[in-house]
Order: C-alpha cells, then sequence, then structure tokens
C-alpha cells in the first residue's frame, strides 16, 4: 500500500466525491483487511449490486485494487484493499479550470461525512467527555505556516497504525482561509 494516492484530474475528484464511496473505504476501519463486494455490502447493510458499481468506479481511478481473488464454489471472489493510507487532492487542481464546484462538493462531503461520524457517537456513547476532543478557531499564519500545520498533522495522524489497546477514533482537519475579517485581502 503506498503511503499517498493524489487526485489530480477532474474526473478522479468527481468520482472520488460521492458520499457512498467514501463509506466504502471508511468500512475498511482500522485493520484494513481485503474484503469482497459481497462483505462491504454487509458492513454497509447495502445491496450487493449498489456497492459493485461504487467499487468498480474507486477501482478505476485507483483507489482500490484487487489484492486477491478465490474460487468459492465456482464462483471467483475479488478481495479489495486501498491503494493508499491517504487521499489528497492536487494543490495545484485548485488553479485548474472548473474546479470550484468539484472542490466545494469534495469538501461537503467530507463535512456531512464528519456530521455523521459525530451523529453516530453522540448517539452511541456514554457521554464520556474523554472520548471526543474539539477545537475551533481563528489561528493566524503565513502560507508557509499553513502548509507546515497541514504537513505536522497529517503526519502525526498517518504515524498511528491499528495496534492492541488502542481505540478508533474519527478525524477531520479543516483549515481554510478567512475572508470576513480585516486583514484578508
Amino acid at each position: 500500500m503506498q503511503y499517498e494516492k493524489i487526485l489530480s484530474t477532474l474526473d478522479e475528484i468527481k468520482t472520488f466525491s460521492d458520499p457512498f464511496r467514501l463509506k466504502i473505504l471508511l468500512a475498511y476501519g482500522d485493520k484494513n483487511e481485503p474484503m469482497t463486494v459481497k462483505q462491504i455490502a454487509v458492513k454497509l447493510d447495502e445491496v450487493p449490486a449498489k456497492v459493485h458499481y461504487h467499487v468498480k468506479e474507486l477501482e478505476r481511478i485507483g483507489i482500490l485494487e484487487i489484492v486477491e481473488t478465490r474460487e468459492k464454489s465456482g464462483i471467483l471472489e475479488k478481495y479489495y484493499l486501498p491503494t493508499a493510507e491517504n487521499i489528497r487532492i492536487d494543490k495545484n487542481f485548485s488553479t485548474s479550470e472548473g474546479c470550484s464546484e468539484e472542490l466545494q462538493e469534495m469538501g461537503g462531503m467530507v463535512l456531512n461525512t464528519l456530521l455523521d461520524e459525530y451523529g453516530r457517537f453522540r448517539k452511541y456513547t456514554n457521554k464520556n467527555a474523554r472520548d471526543a476532543k474539539m477545537t475551533m478557531g481563528t489561528v493566524y499564519l503565513t502560507d508557509e505556516e499553513c502548509e507546515e500545520l497541514d504537513l505536522i498533522v497529517t503526519n502525526y495522524v498517518n504515524s498511528k497504525k491499528y495496534s492492541e489497546g488502542a481505540k478508533a477514533y474519527v478525524h477531520g482537519f479543516l483549515l481554510f482561509r478567512k475572508y470576513d475579517s480585516p486583514e484578508g485581502d
């Protein structure tokens, strides 16, 4: 598995921007064990035909790959895994023509997924304050410091793998320019 998959074309970003496809990737969880379309469908409580279509689209753009095939009762089972630990949009994509809508769609998908996960947390948690940490505010950074902070957070999160005794936490890191302040451009 590679460290990072960079989405650099409009087709890749549009294809990945479907919220259901993010749910497929989240179904792998921390252990990241290969799964068939049927196993993914069971985890997501969906019909296999729907999952199959979306898995094929993720495979087409290189986000999922077949890592193993097994024959079972005359049927060939294909086992899929994500190709990378992280998926990012190419920094130069934002300067491409026609990208604004796709970036907004992608941002909305990430936020909606984060809100869904937070909703599940609130529904099932025992309200233990140690189970969630939140922060929000305004920070003043140069462009270089913004890049550095993004890299620090990304590297830290990527260094944390599944291990015995570790609990899974959903994370979301969103850092964007504030334009309503007097200091904004």
